[in-house]
């Protein structure tokens, strides 16, 4: 009888071509039907995506689902949507126009997405699927090769796994058509169900699965048919789905090629019509050196090109970790325009707090400048309309936050998720910062960030700001290292690249030259405290251990560059 039931919801679903009864699906088919013409440029899959074909794409590849899914996956209710018991179903696809599918073709029925990534699979991410009983992974096109390994994975864990190819209509000429599709305003979804998985990046410890309600999709976001945004297809998950909450709301967007690289960014700039970037601080800082070595020597009116190119964007983001004072310099000097910051974290959903164009600066030298210019010092801005935020000491302390779509869980792990809980319901984020003219400023991760000595903390961020800021250094990076007696605490450890001798700020000078006037700067810089400290130089070739978002992986650094204090 319930397969009965099951075959019968499936039929409805597919002849009535009915979207469920929630925000998300109302605004995507109201604005399918307004705006005929191509929203999303996709070059990793070389299309031109409209709204309709989207829908079209999304309904098909839920038949698909539907079709290759065990009938006791879905509730007796006549609504073809699957059941709450047992909602989740994993995605393995590439950050493009098939996520955008495959995420909502999931959405569609009731489902949560359980997104994997390809590096991970044999490394722990396959036990996530067991562990939230999904049965199925939908594969997208780079992706179909690990249908063997998926199977093998299955057999060892004692979890078969059936992988279900996923289906567009990108090599179908013809123009697809939204009508006829429509909301049944009986297929309704608790807000508090739950739609999303995500890891974090485990930078302090255990990485976590991350648990968000359907709110996550169906929260308000402002959009505009003249923003032209452009996705770089590199880990950023949470921006990648904000942005992409945007294109269905009618903004125009762009995914960029697989890890283009700074030349490939600053070529699609120059063009003139992106409006919005948002990207990490090492990728933004990407662009700034890519500009310094290659484009700044260009024929002045070849370079202006490029210049109006960055002018043109009305919202620069940095997002997932830090930035130096000296590229919020470089971009104010070079461009006039101003970088603003996002603080956010896979557990928040959404930007929470954010820097504005016309927030505070202070002076400071920028590189390669002599003279002062106006930068940012370290601030994350302010709390955004509807965030709620706090630091636990008052003006200062870690930072405690509460948003409407805040995770609701951690997947298995009912004691951790209680503890990163206040007793108001704001998340604790392990992050830590102060107060400052009305600003916060971060601080650096409770953990791994901060080094507790005698004369008081010493926090990562800010020294690196400072380092990074000498015109003939190029990386600086403060870490915690263990000293010999594992009770006498940390020694500071600090991993240094000085810039090619060749290159103008390096006046000509050799590492060696640098290292004794980078040690009393150091110094300097460290006053009023004066921990153990070991400088490791990186050289030529070496390339520090970074997260999936570009963070340092300051654990691994240590790892891999700090032999253990014995």
């Amino acid at each position: 009888m319930a397969a009965s039931a099951s075959t019968e919801s499936k039929q409805k679903a597919s002849m009535n071509k009915a979207f469920p009864n929630e925000r998300l699906w109302l605004s995507l088919l109201e604005h399918a039907k307004s705006i005929p013409e191509p929203v999303l440029r996709d070059n990793t899959l070389d299309v031109d995506v409209s709204l309709s074909r989207l829908v079209v794409d999304v309904a098909h590849m839920r038949q698909v689902l539907l079709d290759s899914l065990p009938p006791s996956l879905f509730d007796n209710d006549r609504t073809g949507l699957i059941s709450e018991s047992r909602p989740y179903i994993g995605l393995l696809v590439s950050p493009n126009y098939e996520f955008f599918v495959g995420c909502l073709a999931i959405l569609a029925l009731g489902g949560a997405i359980v997104v994997l990534q390809t590096e991970n699979l044999a490394m722990g991410e396959f036990q996530i699927l067991k562990e939230c009983k999904a049965s199925e992974v939908v594969l997208g096109k780079q992706q179909v090769g690990y249908c063997d390994e998926i199977k093998r994975l299955g057999q060892l864990h004692e979890h078969p796994i059936h992988a279900i190819p996923l289906v567009t209509m990108c090599d179908n000429t013809e123009t697809p058509s939204a009508d006829g599709f429509y909301i049944d305003q009986e297929m309704t979804i608790p807000s508090e169900r739950p739609s999303f998985v995500m890891k974090t990046t485990g930078t302090t410890g255990t990485a976590r699965n991350v648990v968000h309600c359907r709110w996550y999709w169906n929260r308000t976001v402002q959009a505009s048919p003249d923003d032209h945004i452009i996705l770089e297809t590199f880990g950023l998950i949470t921006p990648f789905v904000a942005i992409m909450l945007r294109v269905l709301n009618g903004s125009k967007g762009e995914v960029l090629s697989t890890s283009p690289g700074p030349e490939a960014i600053w070529e699609r700039l120059k063009e003139g019509s992106v409006t919005n970037f948002t990207c990490y601080s090492w990728c933004w800082e990407q662009l700034a050196r890519y500009y310094q070595e290659h484009l700044s020597a260009l024929p002045s009116q070849e370079r202006a090109r490029y210049v109006r190119g960055a002018q043109a964007l009305k919202w620069a983001y940095i997002v997932g970790s830090p930035s130096p004072p000296w590229l919020h310099a470089f971009w104010k000097e070079t461009f006039g325009c101003r970088l603003q910051v996002g603080y956010s974290a896979t557990e928040l959903g959404v930007i929470t707090l954010a820097t504005t164009v016309d927030g505070p600066y202070i002076e400071v030298h920028s590189r390669p400048f002599a003279k002062p210019q106006p930068c940012l010092s370290g601030s994350i801005g302010k709390p955004l309309p509807g965030m709620g935020v706090k630091l636990s000491g008052g003006d200062h302390g870690e930072i405690l936050v509460k948003t409407p779509c805040l995770f609701t869980h951690y997947l298995g792990d009912p004691v951790r998720t209680k503890a990163v809980f206040d007793d108001e319901g704001y998340f604790r984020t392990g992050d830590a910062a102060h107060l400052e003219d009305g600003q916060y400023v971060f601080d650096g991760r409770i953990g791994s960030d901060i080094l507790d000595v005698s004369t008081g903390q010493i926090c990562f961020p800010r020294l690196e700001h400072k380092l990074t800021n000498i015109p003939y250094v190029s990386e600086a990076y403060m870490l915690r290292i263990q000293t010999a007696s594992p009770g006498e605490g940390y020694q500071l450890g600090v991993l240094v690249r000085f810039k090619d001798h060749s290159h103008p700020a390096s006046l000509g000078q050799s590492s060696g030259e640098h290292l004794e006037e980078f040690k009393a700067q150091l110094s300097e810089a460290l006053r009023p405290h004066e921990p153990p400290v070991s400088i490791r130089l990186l050289h030529e070739g070496e390339e520090i251990p970074r997260t999936f978002n570009m963070k340092p992986f300051r654990r691994i650094i240590v790892e891999h560059f700090f032999a253990p204090q014995i």
